[in-house]
């Protein structure tokens, strides 16, 4: 990273020094065991599963596994070169919603699973993203019922970890359900995270395939009641749940410990200590802003706004940066533009600072260099582009959906890169002239 970097080069260069932040390889390398017990199996699974395999199988000291499994989103980047004989088995598959790939890939992990010989070792290397790219569904669904269950929980609006409590309820191989299969056969485990969730629960990151789950039916049934056209069948299922009728996902306490281990080795938090104290190296006063992103959106805007008002914290010139992922609710009846989280953030950001007197340059980025359908990685705008732009053409942007296509035409779009990692968005602002408090 450049330490003559000024502020509009700070926002050009984000990926690049996000990329400096998060290096996936080298954070596995870091945390893989050192107590003389290689693994025998990987499995890993998740936007970050090429670069975490690569950091897993790459490395001075450690034994080769006897096989390897990758799940990984189709179109996203090339197969990582595994060491002549190691067997690999490689699933591209779907995202956000389960496709073949994603079930093709959780029959092979159970089926192998289930065949594993007593005392394996298996590596878990799970990160963001793999709710969708690895699903089986419970016996009384099928695959065409998932995925209709996943596009309502998605258009839900609902936070995260909701939306995670029913999934994992209408899966065998989510909260911990592929976890005690490995159990069952006698195999020790560990796993490694990268978490793109706040709060970074185990069972929360891409729905702990690996890990215990303290939710219950009654929980999953609770939440999935209340969504607006959630599938019946699969509401039948955790109703039978709820009843006592079908077998709880793994709960902790409930398995043998000794032979368990889990470690998150990277999170929004940990990389947003990372970026502060590189954006700070290179000349800059940097903080942290201390509410993470998460929840609605449009709330946390509003919060975000009156921070930057009334606060003595944040002296003028200073940068913030917080990272995390927001909830977005597309209502019915709307066919969005081009567009993700990243870059319709940045407008809201600066729709909502125009219109409350606050000078801002804003960034968002995805970490995972992909945001959503807006074929870019998110997007920047600086103060003077936002007092060049009206209230009613950012308005009119974000209520179409269509922010990708606004921010390319200022030129201020973040190309896709890949970063072998998935942490949620970074946002990156700088408050020019904070409005006087009322």
């Amino acid at each position: 990273m450049s330490d003559e970097w000024n502020d509009s080069e700070l926002l050009r260069h984000l990926p690049e020094i996000l990329g400096e932040a998060a290096d996936t390889r080298e954070c596995v390398r870091r945390h893989l065991p050192h107590d003389g017990r290689d693994a025998d199996h990987i499995i890993a699974i998740g936007k970050a599963s090429r670069e975490m395999l690569a950091g897993a199988l790459f490395h001075d000291g450690v034994a080769l596994p006897r096989s390897v499994v990758c799940v990984a989103p189709a179109g996203t980047g090339e197969e990582v070169p595994v060491p002549s004989g190691v067997k690999a088995d490689f699933f591209p598959a779907g995202h956000p919603y389960p496709d073949a790939g994603s079930f093709e890939a959780a029959r092979h992990a159970l089926l192998a699973a289930e065949r594993m010989a007593s005392e394996s070792h298996v590596l878990a290397l799970v990160s963001g993203g793999a709710s969708a790219l690895f699903e089986s569904p419970v016996a009384q669904l099928t695959s065409d019922d998932i995925i209709a269950v996943y596009t309502s929980l998605v258009s839900s609006g609902r936070p995260i970890a909701d939306l995670n409590t029913v999934r994992r309820h209408l899966s065998a191989v989510k909260g911990g359900n592929l976890l005690r299969v490995l159990l069952d056969r006698g195999a020790s485990v560990t796993v490694l995270a990268i978490s793109d969730v706040s709060g970074d629960h185990p069972h929360d990151i891409g729905s702990g395939p690996f890990s215990p789950d303290p939710t219950t039916f009654a929980d999953a049934f609770g939440i999935a009641s209340n969504i607006a056209g959630f599938p019946e069948k699969a509401l039948r299922v955790l109703f039978d749940g709820r009843a006592g009728r079908l077998r709880e996902t793994l709960k902790p306490g409930c398995f043998d410990e000794t032979r368990y281990r889990f470690r998150c080795i990277a999170s929004p938090r940990m990389a947003a200590e990372r970026l502060s104290a590189l954006i700070s190296h290179s000349g800059h006063t940097v903080s942290t802003y201390p509410v993470p992103m998460s929840g609605n959106r449009a709330s946390w805007v509003e919060t975000l706004c009156k921070y930057m008002q009334t606060t003595n914290e944040i002296k003028k010139g200073t940068w913030m940066v917080s990272f995390g992922e927001l909830e977005v609710h597309i209502p019915t009846g709307i066919l969005p533009g081009r567009g993700g989280r990243a870059t319709s953030l940045v407008l809201e950001l600066a729709l909502a600072a125009k219109r409350k007197g606050l000078e801002i340059d804003v960034a968002v980025l995805a970490t995972d260099g992909r945001d959503g359908n807006s074929s870019s990685a998110g997007g920047f705008l600086t103060s003077e582009d936002i007092a060049n732009s009206s209230a009613d053409e950012l308005g009119n942007a974000v209520r179409c959906f269509d922010a990708a296509t606004w921010l390319e035409a200022k030129n201020r779009l973040y190309p896709t890169f890949s970063t072998g990692t998935n942490l949620g968005d970074v946002l990156l602002l700088r408050l020019r002239s904070p409005a006087p408090s009322r």
